[in-house]
């Protein structure tokens, strides 16, 4: 492949359109929802943003106590998010004249989409800086269509601005061992104290660092002290500036932890764990440890081609890790610098899949950080499959087996262009939320009387002046609730009273089956909302699924993080047959009959 890649275009000339092509599928279509801000993370994000304000010095910066701009102090008690993305975010669009409620999403969107791609020039670097140019061309094209990296490049949240910093980190460090430099020590530093910033769990990096400055304590003791110490203190400074309210100062050397971010990590965690009933996280009941986020990022973060690549190289990898382990560990002052790079992106990429893979709270967006170093492995394993074939057809002497290699090449890389593609025609619609609240205006009369769910995005949603939600009565079915007979009297007085259930995503029925012994009556609920024999018919579903030359995806029970802020399933019922409350109850009584 890289003879193909090389006598075709040059390496500057190639690198250029795999960066051309990142940024076109990241950065079209940022409006991917028409104004309607309909992710909630950036919807608290530029709250946020909206609600604090510059200091008026350094010294108010570091005041947790005084100063606006810090959260926990200006409306927002429960903050869990890196500021370096925020407050990087609220000067640039100061200084672009870029505010409002509208503009600050969009341009924080934009700004994720130039951090990634950003990643894919820093994949290379990293590729490069011990592989092959073959090998850091490939992994830069694999991030480059990668359907996760695309997608969350559309949101305003702190993924991407984290991935960056983490690959910026690894750019410095990962050749320390073998050219140990100061000012790459202190870059590297910066980066990973702007990557705490971004996302506390940039600490998932460590690990891998730490075999870094083994390895250089190894080949230079003195100097491997110091400059573990300048990263330690350098990492610390960056994350004291750039994240100044996870302390409690009041100045700068203030460096007991705040409080009050201390609670919002503490409060989160115990919002992840298993006993908690948090409406987002019964999606993981029953989900297995590692299973489930292997597949979904095979499926769909990655798309089946490179997911079952990726998966084999890094077995491969492994497996030649351990083989030349022993013999390493014995050569350890002469270890060969590819074999540490690798040996460093496996740790990292591991460390990042066994540590989230094992938590209850498994969104795919939370492996996003170790799929730039899989690529790379994944790159570093296609360019040795290619340089033992061509090696093959050399010692054949063979032309024919020359063009099925190109032809192989050829098709490869369409095959992995087809999902990426299928994903992005989600953005060359309108949100389905938006569709269905254009077909509420338009077939729903005004004063009808609409049921949506709680903790879900309720519709219509305002479209414009004309367009008003408020012009529909509507309530929401709290059917998160536990099942009690109280829950159901309200409920099934509110269906009663209602003309139109509007179910907005897969957010509850997909979810509640998943706790049986809590939902008996909720999961009977919907079986009966389904097939009518609750008066209400299902008179317009909105789908978006992915679609490639007319073949769409189903991709609606993926994780729900994948599929419910840009792309979920719409489906609206409209009451047919009038039924009383007591005939209501009497459908829904059936959970506690023997089959």
């Amino acid at each position: 492949m890289s003879g193909f890649l090389h006598s075709k275009l040059n390496n500057s000339a190639l690198l250029l359109s795999i960066i051309v092509l990142a940024a076109g599928l990241r950065f079209y279509d940022l409006n991917w929802d028409q104004n309607q801000h309909l992710h909630p993370d950036e919807r608290f994000l530029v709250m946020v943003d909206e609600g604090i304000h510059w200091p008026k010095d350094v010294a108010e910066y570091f005041s947790t106590s005084t100063s606006p701009l810090n959260p926990f102090i200006n409306g927002f008690p429960f903050f869990v998010y890196g500021t370096f993305p925020l407050f990087f975010a609220k000067f640039l669009a100061g200084v672009f004249s870029s505010s409002g409620y509208d503009s600050s999403t969009i341009f924080g969107r934009g700004l994720s989409a130039l951090f990634d791609t950003g990643t894919v020039v820093l994949i290379y670097l990293v590729a490069r800086k011990s592989l092959t140019r073959s090998a850091a061309l490939i992994a830069a094209f694999l991030y480059a269509v990668t359907v996760l990296s695309i997608q969350l490049a559309h949101f305003y949240t702190t993924d991407s601005f984290l991935v960056f910093f983490l690959m910026a980190t690894i750019y410095f460090l990962i050749d320390l061992p073998y050219r140990p430099q100061t000012l790459a020590t202190v870059f590297g530093a910066a980066c990973f104290g702007l990557a705490l910033s971004s996302k506390v769990s940039a600490i998932l990096l460590i690990p891998a660092l730490a075999a870094v400055f083994l390895l250089l304590f190894v080949h230079r003791r003195k100097q491997g002290i110091l400059l573990t110490l300048t990263f330690a203190l350098t990492s610390l400074v960056v994350f004291r500036v750039a994240q100044p309210y996870a302390f409690s100062g009041p100045s700068f050397f203030g460096l007991l932890p705040n409080p009050d971010f201390v609670n919002s990590l503490l409060q989160l965690e115990a919002l992840s764990q298993p006993g908690s009933l948090y409406p987002p996280s019964v999606q993981w009941y029953t989900t297995a440890p590692l299973l489930y986020p292997a597949g979904n990022l095979l499926l769909w973060g990655l798309g089946l081609p490179l997911g079952v690549l990726s998966g084999f190289a890094i077995l491969a990898t492994i497996i030649q890790l351990v083989l030349r382990l022993p013999h390493s560990l014995l050569q350890i002052k002469s270890l060969n610098q590819s074999y540490f790079s690798i040996f460093f992106l496996t740790i990292f990429t591991l460390t990042v899949f066994f540590y989230q893979g094992v938590q209850f709270v498994k969104p795919m967006r939370y492996f996003l950080p170790m799929v730039p170093p899989l690529l790379i492995i994944c790159a570093t394993f296609l360019s040795v499959m290619h340089r033992q074939l061509v090696s093959r057809i050399y010692r054949h002497g063979s032309l024919s087996l020359q063009r099925y290699l190109d032809l192989f090449f050829y098709i490869f890389i369409f095959t992995l262009l087809i999902w990426p593609l299928a994903f992005m025609s989600i953005y060359t619609r309108p949100h389905t939320r938006v569709l269905a609240s254009e077909w509420i205006y338009q077939n729903v009369p005004p004063g009808a009387k609409i049921l949506t769910e709680y903790w879900d995005d309720g519709l219509p949603l305002t479209l414009d002046a004309q367009h008003v939600s408020s012009i529909y009565p509507s309530q929401q079915l709290s059917l998160f609730d536990q099942d009690t007979p109280e829950k159901w009297i309200k409920i099934s007085q509110q269906l009663a009273d209602s003309d139109y259930v509007i179910i907005s995503s897969g957010r509850v029925y997909t979810q509640i089956p998943k706790l049986p012994n809590r939902y008996p009556v909720t999961e009977l609920y919907y079986k009966l909302l389904f097939n009518g024999q609750l008066g209400f018919s299902k008179v317009a579903q909105v789908t978006s699924y992915p679609t490639f030359l007319g073949i769409s995806a189903d991709d609606h029970l993926a994780d729900e993080t994948f599929t419910v802020y840009d792309h979920p399933k719409v489906m609206i019922f409209k009451k047919t047959i009038a039924l009383s409350q007591a005939d209501i109850l009497a459908a829904l009584h059936q959970v506690n009959q023997p089959e």
